[in-house]
Order: structure tokens, then sequence, then C-alpha cells
């Protein structure tokens, strides 16, 4: 009964805080309601038994994309965080707004559990062989085995993905107008390089470690490459400003870094004959490895991209002129 309340508990929270992350007027409230509604979903997972979901919500969903959010927040409002509302400001959302926002909710919802509820019975001849093929796979975490053998092609793309999200932050910030605001307010915080010190070591140490068990256990290049980005992201804002992104070969290559380390693995496989992003036999668990490896910096290295590409002063206009 006590983790029944409590799993009730949980999900009302995480209801009561996605409403009032949609219902506030205030944008620094909005970003810190979002925060605490990925914290609030990374333990949901963790009670559905799913840690390493849980850990990419934890680093991915609430800590860097709630840091960019805050620093988006920054830069559009001049520094003003969490002062009172201005003029200029959007109306807050009416009663009308209010009661279309709940309807296409419930409704939301109502789709979801009906999904749920008529979800086909499991077919056992689509089951048996994936079942066969974890508990014969080499790598005994199922959720990377799944990710980098049986469903390879899908993280492939997904990295395709995080690298455009980068590069279109890129040249976003090469092309835009410079903002309101040259630094994040935390860059004239006496205090932070002083912390960043200590938290750095430690944070690449929990990325090693999440990188090094994500073969046995929870953990994997997502959730490490996150924390890595999250230490250089301190380090940034402490006043590292090698750190910041920029248009310069270094950047490009670690753009580059995932999918070429999956076209690298894929061609391995194919000269293997074990097809393309399959593994020869006997290489499974070293290739994963070494791919995970690979993903870990690329991750961290993207991650970090998308938070420090405002720092890139843009281009004059005369250099986009070809003579």
């Amino acid at each position: 009964m006590a983790a029944l309340a409590f799993d009730v508990l949980l999900a009302a929270g995480l209801v009561y805080v996605a409403w009032r992350a949609l219902g506030v007027r205030d944008a620094f409230t909005a970003v810190v309601l979002f925060i605490a509604f990925g914290l609030l979903m990374a333990l949901c997972w963790v009670r559905l038994d799913a840690p390493d979901i849980a850990l990419a919500e934890a680093a991915i969903g609430a800590g860097l994309t709630g840091a960019l959010l805050l620093d988006a927040l920054g830069h559009t409002t001049g520094g003003r965080l969490n002062d009172a509302p201005q003029d200029d400001d959007p109306p807050a959302a009416g009663p009308g707004q209010r009661t279309l926002i709940a309807i296409l909710s419930v409704g939301g919802g109502a789709a979801v559990a009906a999904g749920l509820w008529f979800l086909p019975t499991p077919s056992p001849a689509i089951q048996a062989p994936y079942a066969a093929a974890l508990d014969a796979h080499p790598v005994s975490n199922a959720v990377t085995a799944v990710l980098l053998d049986l469903r390879a092609y899908d993280t492939f793309l997904e990295m395709g993905v995080l690298a455009l999200a980068a590069l279109g932050a890129l040249m976003l910030r090469a092309t835009g107008p410079a903002p309101r605001q040259t630094l994040p307010p935390a860059r004239t915080s006496r205090l932070l390089p002083g912390v960043a010190g200590v938290l750095v070591p430690f944070m690449m140490l929990v990325a090693v470690y999440l990188y090094w068990a994500g073969t046995g256990r929870s953990g994997g290049a997502f959730p490490a490459g996150a924390i890595l980005a999250a230490a250089g992201v301190l380090l940034f804002l402490a006043g590292s400003d090698r750190l910041a992104a920029r248009d310069d070969g270094r950047w490009r290559a670690v753009l580059s870094l995932g999918l070429a380390a999956f076209l690298i693995a894929g061609g391995a496989g194919a000269l293997g004959g074990a097809g393309f992003l399959g593994w020869p036999a006997g290489w499974t668990y070293v290739g994963i490895l070494i791919l995970e490896g690979a993903l870990t910096l690329a991750i961290g290295g993207m991650l970090l991209a998308l938070y420090t590409a405002d720092a890139q002063p843009p281009r004059e206009p005369s250099q986009h002129l070809t003579p």
C-alpha cells in the first residue's frame, strides 16, 4: 500500500507540475517547473524499473535541457530572468485557452490510455528470437545490446539528428544578430571557478564509470556523454572560453565523430561478413565498447556545442561574400 500511495502521489505531482508549467506567466518559473518535471519523470522511470532511461532523463531532459532554456531566457530577456512581467511580455492564458489546454491534455491522456489498453498481445514468434539473442549476447545490459547491435540503425540516425542540431546552432549564431546579453549571468560569479575545480574531476569520474558500466548494467554513452557535457558547461561558465563552440576543424571533428564512428563500425562489420552495422564473430563486446567510447565523446561534445554556440561572435557581413 505504501508503494501504491507513493506512485499515486508521484503521478499526481507530475500532472500538477506539467499543468503549472503550461499555465504560469513568468518564463523563469516555467523553466524551473520544466526542470522539476524532468526530475519527477526520471523518478517515474525508476519506479518502472527503467534506470537507463531515468539516467538519460535526469542528465539530458532535466539537466542540460534546463540549462539551455535558462541560457536562452537570459539572452532573450537581457538578463531579466524572474522579474515582474513587463508591458511587452505576452499576456497570460485566458479561461478559454486554459479550457482548451485542459481538453487537449485529457484527450491526449485518454488516447495514450486507449493505446495501452488495446495493445496487441505480444507474439512469441517475434519475442522468442530477440529473447534468445539477448540471452546469448556478450553484452549483458539489454539496453546497450539493443541500441548498438540489434537496433544500431536507429542509434546511428540519432547521432545524425544530434549533429544536425549542433550544426544548426552554430550556423544560426554565426549569421544571427548579437544577443542583448553577451555572457551568461553565471560568468560573473567569483565562486563558480572554485566550485568547478572541485566538481569537474568527480563529474569526469562519474562519466567514465557510466561509460564502462554500460555494457553490464545501467549506464552507457548517453548519460556518460551528458555528464561530460555538464562538466564542460560548468567550466565554460567558470570562464574557459576555449570550450566555446566555433566553426573550426576541432569542432567539425566533434560534430562528425558519432557518425564517423558508426560508419567505421559498419564498414568493419561489412568487411567481416556480418553486414553493415553487424559485428563479426568474437568482436561484438570489444566493438561495442570502442563504439560506446567514441559516442560518449561525440554526445558530450555535441551537447556542449549546443550550449556554447552562442559564445561565437557573429561574422561580419563582408565575410559571407565571395570575391
